[in-house]
C-alpha cells in the first residue's frame, strides 16, 4: 500500500511446495503500473518473507455481502483468474 500508484490491495497465503505458504496479491492501481513492475517494487522495498510471490491487477478488490475483504473471496478471484497454485485449494 506504500507504493504511490497503489490503490487498494489485499494479500492471501497460497500453498508452495518449497516455503510452505506464500503471499498472492491482488492489487487495484493507477495509470500503467504493470504487476511485474509493481512486483520488482516490492521486492525492492520489502523483506523477501513479506514480498508476494504473485500479483494480480483488477479494477476494484472483491468483497463480500458485508462489503468486507476477506481471504476466500480473494482466493475465489485468483482461483477464476487462474493463477492459483494446481492443487492449493485451502
Amino acid at each position: 500500500m506504500t507504493h504511490p500508484k497503489v490503490q487498494a490491495a489485499g494479500v492471501v497465503g497460497a500453498p508452495d511446495p518449497d516455503w510452505g505458504e506464500v503471499g498472492y496479491a491482488v492489487a487495484v492501481v493507477d495509470d500503467r503500473l504493470t504487476a511485474e513492475d509493481l512486483l520488482g517494487w516490492c521486492r525492492e522495498n520489502m523483506a523477501r518473507h513479506k514480498a508476494p510471490k504473485r500479483i494480480h491487477l483488477g479494477d476494484q478488490l472483491p468483497t463480500t455481502a458485508y462489503g468486507k475483504v476477506t481471504t476466500p473471496v480473494l482466493r475465489q478471484l485468483l482461483q477464476d483468474a487462474g493463477i492459483w497454485p494446481k492443487g492449493g485449494s485451502r
